[in-house]
Parts: C-alpha cells; sequence; structure tokens
C-alpha cells in the first residue's frame, strides 16, 4: 500500500525570522514556550477589535479574525469538531535548539515559523506580529529585538526592516516531495516529542506508533486548514507500518521542561523524547508521511516547536517526483 501525494493533500509556508537584538534577552532552556507566547500576545494586539469580551467564541468576527483562527478555534464552525479536543492549530515554531543563552545587545539571532493551509493568507499579519515581539520584549526582563528580515525556505526575501512591505513567500504542496526507496533510516528528534500512547506519554516510539500520530495530526490539518480531507485507508497503513517496520537501534533520553501560563496561572510540564531512533524495514510506502512529519512536526505542544525532527536516509535512491522517475543518488542528509 502506497502514500501518495495525490490523497494526502496539504500545503504549507516555512519562514526563517532573522533579528537583531537591542537590549539583552535571557532566553530559557527551550526557547519555544517565550516565542510562542509573545507570539500570541502580539497577535491579540494587533488583530483583536472587541477586547472588552472575555470569551473569542461570543465574537462576531470571530470566523475572520486572525488570531481566532489561528489561536482560539481552530475547527471554525464546523459541527464534526465542536467537541472535539487537542485539535491543531495551523502553525509551529521551530526555536533555537534546546539551551539556556543570554542574546546580549546588537547580536543576532533567528529562529522559524511554518503555517499550514489557510492560515498562510495572514502572512502580513504574522509578519507584523513578529515586529510586535520585539517591540514588546521576550524573555525574562523582557530585552527587546528588531526583525532585520524575514526569508522564505527558498531564500526568498519576504520582509526587511528598511523596505517595511510584505512580499509573497514560496508555498509548498505535498506534490511536491520527492518519494524515496530506502529500507534503513534515522529520526534525529531535534525537541522533544510528546506522544500519548494507551493514554500515557510514550517512553519507546514503535513506528505505528509514529505512522498513527503522523496520520491523524497531517489528516487533520488538512482537513481543518486546507479543507481536503484525506482518502486513505488509515486501518490498513498502520497495520502495514507494525508488520514491516521495526527499530533498529535507538538513543533516545527524555527531556523535561515546563512553562508558566499566564492565562491559566500554572505551570505546565512539556518535557519528551529526543535523541535519535533508527527503522529498519518496507520504508517506501511511508515516506512522504515522513517528510511531512518534518515540516508539520509530531506529538503534543507542536506549536511551542516541539516534536521537530530531521530524517537522516541511509543510502536511499530517489524513485518518483509527482508520480516519475527521477535521478538516483546515494545518500540523501
Amino acid at each position: 500500500m502506497q502514500i501518495c501525494a495525490t490523497n494526502i493533500p496539504l500545503k504549507w509556508m516555512r519562514l526563517q525570522i532573522r533579528c537583531q537584538c537591542v537590549t539583552p534577552i535571557d532566553l530559557p532552556f527551550f526557547a519555544g514556550s517565550a516565542l510562542r507566547g509573545a507570539f500570541g500576545h502580539a497577535l491579540k494586539r494587533i488583530c483583536c477589535t472587541a477586547r472588552a469580551l472575555d470569551d473569542c467564541r461570543s465574537c462576531l468576527l470571530r470566523m475572520s479574525c486572525c488570531y481566532c483562527t489561528v489561536f482560539e478555534n481552530p475547527a471554525g464552525d464546523r459541527e464534526t469538531y465542536l467537541h472535539s479536543a487537542n485539535l491543531p492549530h495551523p502553525f509551529v515554531f521551530e526555536p533555537p535548539l534546546p539551551g539556556k543563552r543570554t542574546i546580549g545587545s546588537n547580536d543576532h539571532f533567528s529562529f522559524g515559523f511554518s503555517a499550514f493551509g489557510r492560515a498562510i493568507d495572514y502572512l502580513p499579519w504574522f509578519v507584523y506580529a513578529f515586529k510586535t515581539m520585539g517591540e514588546t520584549g521576550l524573555g525574562r526582563g523582557r530585552g527587546s529585538f528588531v526583525v532585520q528580515e524575514v526569508i522564505d525556505d527558498c531564500g526568498g526575501i519576504v520582509y526587511t526592516a528598511d523596505s517595511q512591505t510584505v512580499r509573497s513567500c514560496a508555498v509548498h504542496t505535498s506534490e511536491e516531495l520527492t518519494i524515496k526507496s530506502c529500507s534503513d533510516l534515522t529520526l534525529r528528534l531535534l525537541t522533544p516529542v510528546r506522544i500519548l500512547s494507551d493514554e500515557r506519554l510514550a517512553k519507546k516510539l514503535d513506528f505505528s506508533l509514529l505512522v498513527r500520530n503522523l496520520l491523524r495530526r497531517c489528516s487533520l490539518l488538512a482537513d481543518l486548514h486546507c479543507d481536503t480531507p484525506w482518502n486513505i485507508d488509515y486501518a490498513g497503513i498502520i497495520g502495514q507500518a507494525e508488520e514491516g517496520v521495526k527499530i533498529a537501534e535507538q538513543q533516545l533520553e527524555w527531556t523535561d521542561w515546563e512553562r508558566y501560563s499566564n492565562r491559566h496561572q500554572q505551570r505546565h510540564k512539556l518535557g519528551g523524547l529526543r535523541g535519535l531512533i533508527r527503522y529498519c524495514g518496507d520504508l517506501e510506502p511511508f515516506d512522504l508521511l515522513l517528510q511531512l512529519g518534518e515540516v508539520v512536526h509530531i506529538g503534543k505542544n507542536t506549536t511551542f516547536g516541539n516534536g521537530q525532527y530531521h530524517l537522516e536516509y541511509n543510502q536511499p535512491k530517489f524513485i518518483r517526483r509527482n508520480h516519475q522517475f527521477a535521478e538516483s543518488a546515494e545518500r540523501v542528509g
């Protein structure tokens, strides 16, 4: 059973935000918490016209509001999902890799940001929010920064501080991905991966559990934010993953971190698995899904940057691009 681009449609943009520090910024061990929190405050500040309301769900503008769509109400008015929990938001951050640090005045730093489906249309609002984050401040002590430029993953200039203009960015679809024939690959988990298995956080990442999580996350993103429900045999794919691919090696450790939520007035633990895990078996049918996971991340708390991984192929070769044969290669990182 081959998963192909025609039955797993998804579209996305990926940005790199390059900044210069104005006053020193103290970033926590995992900067995704600070970035996501500051982004939410900034986006609501520039978007909300009904701040007297306690709940976005009672706002007449909720269906057209960037903040409400991206943060508060990912299901929109879809009755199918009215009582569903843990629906995916249409963005993820890719913060600097874990490690507590202080960024000095005039030093440079950067972070990644990806958006999916209709959220791509809010690009100007996102750039404005990044600028507002810099003015309001980030981290302990609220160190300020200036967004020098925003570029897309093709190197295109989306915004510069000199131009003060937001240009269109590269938008990708799953049909652009190249299927690779491979029986041996490694997932390098860059940020904590939190996946539930039998209502408990998994301490081991069996391939079928990985595939199950990716199917749920990617299909919900496609349905909720791209209006393109997936037409695939979920049970058959998961069964194939369980039978055909096994763990060959793993070097995983649990990394704990927590954040304080001003909204809920309490601390939340957001730790997860980091390290590497190597799978062997019939991996080709799952390659497109695994590549999409590199973009959308896996597990819980992905908007903070959790669940980011990198695929490392062991002697793959390209076999198809848009259903045609393509040039072979010995190794792709």
